[in-house]
């Protein structure tokens, strides 16, 4: 008898301690601080250390977008060794003074370089940019502009072939495409023309998103117009069908010259209506905004923009990803205004340019 109770007693003290311990045990976890966040994917799609936990971000979307802008590496942009403008430097004497170191600062701030029907290999094109690139410790900037029917017949006519031929080319394109930070500019206008917009070409463009995007460190934004040509619900709709949600965002203002400003209220106008993805603004001739006549095509009297930056200089704007210098300043719109074909490099127009922007 004196055995059963004693038994008893034992196993109580038992259950009481084992209670007590889990108890402790169950507080502790409680109480244990969360630990940071290691990586953290920024809204470009681009990896970035991010030493904040999600409860030491500000729960006010604008604050979250300024901070993950801030914490991102900004980016080096690779200058092409080859470009006209790098060339024309060259060539021009300690006589020409400003207008040589005009030219110099043009060919060294890092614009983009375009890939169409004229680049022979794509594949050994893309490749030798990116070894250019890693070799500067760079990111590349791309254009592909090579969609078929591409500007509508307009002074940049000409694309691949047909459908086929279109996707073999974007395959041939990604191939080359390493581990280097690569932001590519994808098909300039091919959304904004009314008139060439068919199922295929929102179907091609949605193939080269995800065949691009396929690639480590690869950027892609889908061109989208600028601010004075496409009203945003209705360009909201359309990078919508190209399935913009796949690619980083979307550009503005390529090869053009409207006001940063109104740039950032479009692109932000375009967010609002369903488009959660970033933009980046081509600043390269946009100094002092468009002509009262929005001409495009070589107008007088512009200026060189804000210079590349990926991300931003502070203060972080929302939606805003970068500016750009796509179009490189000095480069023709096409044979209008005096100036040579689409592509050619004019020295005059690169020294107005500089000229106007105080440089």
């Amino acid at each position: 008898m004196f055995l059963s109770m004693l038994r008893y007693f034992g196993l109580l003290i038992f259950t009481f301690c084992l209670s007590q311990c889990s108890h402790e045990v169950n507080r502790t976890d409680r109480n244990r601080k969360p630990q940071p966040a290691q990586d953290a994917v920024s809204s470009s799609g681009g990896q970035f250390q991010d030493q904040q936990s999600p409860q030491q971000q500000s729960s006010d979307p604008r604050a979250q977008q300024s901070e993950t802008q801030q914490q991102r590496p900004k980016l080096k942009f690779w200058s092409d060794p080859s470009s006209a403008a790098a060339q024309d430097a060259a060539r021009m004497q300690p006589s020409n003074g400003p207008d040589a170191r005009r030219i110099r600062y043009i060919a060294e701030q890092g614009g983009a370089r375009w890939y169409g029907d004229w680049s022979g290999n794509i594949t050994r094109s893309v490749a030798a940019q990116m070894q250019s690139a890693t070799q500067q410790n760079a990111a590349a900037v791309m254009v592909a502009y090579n969609i078929p029917g591409r500007d509508c017949g307009s002074y940049s006519a000409g694309g691949a072939p047909n459908a086929f031929a279109y996707r073999a080319w974007i395959n041939d394109f990604a191939k080359a495409l390493g581990s280097t930070t690569a932001i590519i500019i994808l098909e300039p206008d091919a959304l904004a023309h009314d008139n060439c917009l068919t199922d295929e070409r929102y179907d091609l463009i949605r193939y080269a998103i995800t065949t691009l995007k396929a690639k480590p460190n690869t950027l892609v934004y889908i061109d989208a117009g600028h601010s004075a040509w496409i009203e945003s619900g209705k360009m909201a709709e359309r990078l919508l069908r190209a399935s913009v949600e796949l690619a980083d965002g979307f550009a503005l203002n390529v090869s053009n010259y409207q006001l940063s400003k109104n740039l950032i209220d479009y692109g932000q106008a375009i967010r609002s209506r369903g488009v959660s993805k970033n933009f980046v603004i081509d600043t390269s001739r946009n100094g002092n905004g468009p002509t009262p006549t929005n001409e495009w095509c070589n107008p007088a009297g512009r200026a060189l923009g804000q210079r590349p930056a990926y991300p931003p200089d502070s203060p972080a704007i929302e939606g805003l990803d970068g500016y750009l210098w796509v179009k490189v300043p000095g480069e023709s719109d096409g044979p209008c205004n005096g100036g040579p074909g689409a592509g050619g490099w004019w020295r005059q127009k690169a020294l107005e340019l500089a000229r106007n922007a105080g440089i």
